[in-house]
């Protein structure tokens, strides 16, 4: 028994490490940047700097403890959280680049550690990458900004391959938009009501 439960936990390991791979290698010419890191005392958020074109980028990434029911979240397979992504803010050189939540409102996590984010060089500017939890619920989302906004969001998730019914690593992409109504999220949407425990 034990021997197969390493196998299942070295497959999984293997699909993320593809996976990891497939996302980038779709964005042209991805160059990790070297970045400064530092998770907060009270373990609920990490903050990176690091530099693109001369330009200092900074992202921060804020958790918060999720006491509802709800299990319809990315990085629990299935289960309920012990946080959720609160908020994400990402500047260069000073100037705040707006990210909608509602691209980042299923994501949760069971510890925060250095090294969850990444900042990438890109032919159309820089990309930041967040990695969450981990084994059978890992998933990781790649922010994509040009010289003025975020353009684009490609996230990555273990599921089921439609083929072969084996578990495969699944991308979709997520954009913003101007207007909310027009906003469709290739997932499905979350089931949780905003009533409970829950602020937007």
């Amino acid at each position: 028994m034990r021997s197969f439960l390493l196998q299942i936990q070295l497959s999984v390991t293997a699909l993320l490490l593809v996976g990891c791979v497939s996302i980038s290698n779709k964005e042209a010419d991805l160059v990790r940047v070297k970045v400064a890191s530092i998770v907060d005392k009270k373990n609920t958020s990490e903050v990176i700097t690091g530099f693109v074109d001369s330009s200092e980028v900074k992202s921060k990434i804020c958790f918060k403890p999720y006491h509802g029911k709800e299990t319809h979240w990315l990085g629990t397979d299935g289960g309920i959280p012990e946080l959720i992504v609160h908020s994400l803010m990402v500047s260069r050189d000073g100037r705040s680049f707006n990210i909608p939540k509602s691209l980042y409102d299923d994501f949760s996590d069971f510890s925060i550690y250095k090294g969850s984010l990444e900042l990438h060089d890109t032919k159309m500017g820089f990309s930041l990458s967040y990695h969450g939890s981990d084994g059978a619920g890992a998933y990781g989302a790649s922010f994509f900004f040009d010289e003025e906004k975020l353009y684009k969001m490609t996230i990555g998730h273990l599921g089921m391959g439609e083929r072969n019914n084996m578990v495969t690593w699944v991308t979709s992409q997520r954009y913003p938009m101007q207007n909310k109504a027009a906003h469709t999220n290739p997932l499905p949407a979350p089931s949780r009501s905003l009533n409970e425990n829950y602020e937007p």
